[in-house]
């Protein structure tokens, strides 16, 4: 076994950590600067939109160079965290945690029984949602157009495809939903693009049926 050979890369990620806390200090430095023209102007401390944005560039460089977005975002936050501190200490305030996402909204956890009833749910209507549509499908293929009710119903299978689709992301998306907020945004976001399939998959049966 080479013992040097893991000596070397030691020494070369201890002098790569070196690096790293030297321009930690930059980035402190840089902080306290903001920190002082912060006090001078009569500015919070606290910007969430401008976190947000340091955020999203760890989040989108970690994902850049193959690293895991939500680790990276834990670190920049914990570096942020500094910079509040320093900046707070300067208007001689409570330095805010910003590891709290949103201080003004309260995060309401959820059961994974919730997340497991919510996405039985979704299940259900998507699947109730396609039968539906298979059943007018044939009515308005076999009924009112019996000539032409095979191609009906094959030119429908492509809405009805994603119809199903749309709720059966939305049942695989739930299962990775943390709180309340979660859910509500993968359960809006599902039924106005699965409602919209809807409406015009029914508006085109409709257009069959009134053709006859």
């Amino acid at each position: 076994m080479n013992d040097g050979y893991l000596e070397e890369k030691r020494k070369a990620i201890a002098e790569t950590d070196k690096e790293i806390i030297i321009l930690l200090k930059k980035r402190l430095d840089l902080a306290t600067e903001i920190g002082q023209y912060k006090a001078q102007n009569g500015l919070e401390v606290r910007n969430l939109d401008v976190e947000q944005r340091v955020v999203d560039r760890y989040r989108y460089l970690a994902a850049e160079y193959g690293m895991n977005p939500d680790r990276m975002e834990h670190i920049c936050r914990t570096i942020m965290q500094e910079s509040v501190e320093s900046e707070a200490a300067i208007q001689g305030v409570p330095a805010p945690d910003v590891h709290d996402k949103d201080p003004h909204k309260e995060e309401i956890r959820i059961s994974e029984t919730d997340i497991e009833t919510g996405r039985r749910k979704m299940l259900g209507i998507g699947v109730a949602s396609v039968a539906a549509i298979l059943v007018l499908t044939a009515i308005a293929g076999f009924v009112f157009n019996s000539d032409n009710g095979l191609s009906i119903l094959y030119l429908m299978a492509v809405p009805m495809a994603l119809i199903a689709l749309c709720f059966y992301l939305g049942y695989k998306d739930m299962a990775s939903g943390k709180n309340a907020e979660d859910l509500r945004w993968i359960k809006k976001r599902t039924f106005i693009f699965g409602g919209l399939m809807i409406a015009i998959t029914v508006l085109i049966l409709a257009l069959f049926i009134i053709r006859g």
